[in-house]
């Protein structure tokens, strides 16, 4: 779905065609050496959540918090041993570790809950424990049982956690109480606590607060280290950080790795987040801990990785590739850091043009005004950007003369990977989502538009009339998005934008939104419904699909994004411990052949490093990096497919079983969600090779709708008023 809009500050850009793909200029530099180093520590005994890093006896360790073990880093730094827990056959059999912590004497402390025969925990209901170096064990009773969700000892031995609360307590094992310290006053946050001296650190996203030990009493935050947090550890955000030299700490988070000295005017970076995995968002950080002249950090669910400085490595920078994006991508995150260790003499600068709140008017003033200074990028994501109109004016590089070299082996599905192919090839997508519907079989025969999903709906809140939802969305914007996802490309087409269907559009999305959400009837609210992982509200469908399962009259839509969360669920219906009538289908048309391209890449013609930007491209399409995180799309590499569909043989990737209850707790239904059979496999792969119709819309065009969309369905416009508002600004614009 292309619109064609002439922007006023690009079309001033008529840049000199490239002769091919090769106008790279290197920098003048001298050779330089040392620079930190990644090591990736295997870890093959993985069984549970790893807990917090610490250091006994010299030694790095960590406490599995399901198998109650012990795991301590070799002396060579390689691998991790395991041991049971000292006096671990004095915890109960089932027994999960909820938190802990060891001193500097080296006596660890334990909260623990007991599963009970469901194989359920009772948050309010935790235990206590402490076993000394020796492997003394002594259980502790203690007047608050509430979980806390981190504990940490001071220098001084004493024993500290916190609340979801914010309360800060010393935890007196003598007394056998939680003293309470101070009161951060944040509520619903789940902190973790370190030390950096005397101090004591809680931490959370968007929060950073200190507790002085020797004076017992909460200290200011300092400036530059309250500024770091808020640009850095965002919501949702994973990091951790530890105690470091000389009143210092040391930081780990998506960017990078960080050393604050405290009260000082400075947050010095260590490693960049493109240099290392950090910036991966395939990893999260857990744990991160300094080992004398090395750090360890743990990541996710048993990845670890070792950083040190290594005086020797080479650290000549040979040229520098800049990369833009109008916003933050985890696929692009994941590319930048994925290229940066194939090519680590390659600077990588990478530009976010919507960043700190600025608009998309003022990041296109930016952009021109670097490529007219000749300070162009030279990788685009081209995401939300004008395309057609970049295009014209000559700015971005034709990808066809070089295809050789970003594709060697012909192993692209051709008509998703290169949709933009019209007179030669300026973009490359290196994900893609398929629109999706779900609901009971015979009903879902009837939709084949958003028009008949919007009666269905309105049919099942007339019929039903009770207070649940039967889909769910969390504003009239991403109604308004997901609508243009499934009628985007009727709605627009060939430069032209048809009226009725734009205004049936936004009478079908006020009719979903003024019907399928849930009432407030006997106190009944539902929050959060479509919230899915990594996934845009627009694009849920795994967590709409759920609630198919078990009640009747609930409905699904959305994008199918990737093979774990939505297809395999899909593809698993016919596992639940009860017959169950709903079925998927992609599309919502009959024989639809849509598709959402996502991360299209292009390169800019005036940039000064055409050569590693076409490596970057083909380490953006290379089969081993696209196996790498693709929650936003499915890899568009053939070779990966095969990797992703080969899986259903080996029956050790049924990876979860999955359990559902209606909204009214009248029906339950348990499934195994499992990988595709070999039918499934070829049923899905001979589908994504028919697609051939892009949706994809630029971020003006798209936010006129959005907006008058949003005011028809709040009902300041009519269906008609809203399309005719559309017209009128795309008319307006286009006359710019």
């Amino acid at each position: 779905m292309k619109f064609k809009m002439t922007a006023v500050i690009l079309s001033a850009c008529f840049l000199l065609n490239a002769a091919g793909c090769n106008n790279k200029q290197k920098e003048e530099t001298t050779v330089s050496k040392g620079r930190y180093v990644e090591e990736e520590i295997k870890f093959y005994d993985y069984s549970g959540n790893v807990g917090e890093l610490y250091v006994q006896d010299g030694k790095i360790s960590f406490l599995d918090s399901h198998a109650n073990k012990t795991y301590t880093l070799n002396d060579k730094k390689t691998a991790f041993n395991a041991s049971p827990i000292s006096s671990s056959d004095k915890l109960e059999e089932k027994t999960l570790i909820t938190g802990s912590a060891v001193s500097p004497n080296g006596t660890i402390f334990l909260q623990y809950s007991e599963y009970d025969e469901n194989g359920m925990t009772n948050s309010k209901d935790q235990r206590y424990a402490v076993i000394s170096k020796d492997g003394q064990f002594q259980k502790i009773t203690f007047d608050n049982t509430d979980r806390l969700p981190s504990f940490v000892y001071g220098n001084n031995g004493t024993l500290y956690g916190i609340g979801y609360d914010g309360i800060l307590y010393e935890l007196n094992i003598s007394s056998k109480k939680f003293v309470k310290l101070c009161d951060f006053g944040s509520a619903n946050m789940e902190y973790k606590l370190d030390r950096a001296g005397d101090l004591i650190i809680a931490a959370a996203p968007g929060e950073i607060l200190f507790y002085d030990c020797k004076n017992r009493t909460a200290v200011d935050t300092p400036q530059a280290i309250a500024d770091f947090w808020d640009s850095n550890i965002a919501a949702n955000s994973a990091f951790d950080f530890c105690d470091g030299e000389e009143n210092s700490f040391y930081i780990a988070c998506k960017s990078g790795l960080f050393r604050y000295v405290m009260n000082g005017a400075l947050v010095e970076q260590l490693i960049d987040e493109y240099s290392c995995r950090l910036g991966d968002p395939t990893y999260s950080v857990s744990s991160v801990i300094c080992d004398g002249d090395s750090f360890i950090i743990s990541c996710g669910e048993g990845s670890f990785f070792r950083y040190y400085y290594d005086p020797e490595a080479i650290n000549e920078i040979t040229s520098t590739l800049k990369v833009y994006s109008l916003e933050k991508s985890d696929t692009l995150s994941q590319i930048i850091s994925q290229y940066k260790i194939k090519y680590p003499t390659v600077r990588v600068e990478h530009e976010i043009g919507m960043r700190s709140g600025m608009t998309y008017e003022d990041a296109v003033k930016n952009l021109t005004a670097a490529v007219l200074s000749g300070n162009a990028p030279d990788i685009i994501m081209l995401d939300g950007l004008d395309i057609d109109n970049l295009k014209e004016n000559n700015m971005l590089l034709d990808l066809s003369k070089c295809e050789d070299k970003w594709n060697p082996n012909n192993s692209l599905l051709d008509d998703i990977a290169k949709w933009n192919d019209e007179n030669g090839l300026y973009s490359v997508a290196c994900r893609f989502r398929i629109p999706a519907v779900g609901a009971e079989s015979d009903e879902l025969k009837t939709i084949k538009s958003l028009k008949d999903f919007a009666d269905k709906v309105e049919e099942y809140r007339k019929k039903y009339n009770d207070p649940y939802p039967i889909t769910f969305f969390d504003s009239p914007e991403s109604t308004i998005k997901c609508g243009l996802i499934h009628e985007g490309s009727e709605i627009i087409s060939n430069g032209s934008v048809d009226k009725d269907k734009l205004e049936e559009l936004f009478d079908s999305c006020s009719r979903i939104w003024n019907n399928c959400q849930y009432g407030e009837k006997d106190g009944w609210m539902l929050i959060g419904l479509s919230s899915q992982s990594d996934v845009d509200d627009e694009y849920t469908f795994a967590t709409r699909l759920t609630t198919v399962l078990p009640d009747e009259h609930t409905l699904a839509i959305g994008t199918i994004n990737t093979f774990e969360m939505d297809l395999n669920l899909a593809t698993s219906i016919d596992t639940t411990s009860v017959p169950c009538d709903a079925e998927v289908k992609y599309g919502i048309r009959d024989n639809d052949r849509t598709f959402i391209p996502n991360c299209n890449l292009g390169i800019i013609q005036s940039g000064h490093n055409n050569d590693d930007a076409v490596n970057f491209i083909a380490e953006a399409l290379d089969a081993e990096n696209q196996k790498i995180h693709h929650n936003d799309g499915f890899p568009v590499n053939t070779d990966t497919l095969k990797w992703f569909y080969n899986k259903n043989k080996n029956s050790d990737n049924n990876f979860y079983g999955f359990g559902a209850v209606s909204f009214d707790e009248g029906n339950n239904i348990d499934m195994n969600v499992e990988w595709m059979t070999d039918e499934e496999v070829k049923e899905f792969d001979s589908y994504i090779r028919d697609l051939d119709t892009p949706v994809i819309m630029d971020m003006v065009t798209k936010n006129i709708i959005i907006d008058s969309g949003a005011k028809c369905i709040s009902g300041s416009m009519s269906p008609s008023e809203a399309a005719d508002e559309v017209v009128r600004q795309l008319e307006l614009k286009m006359k710019e």
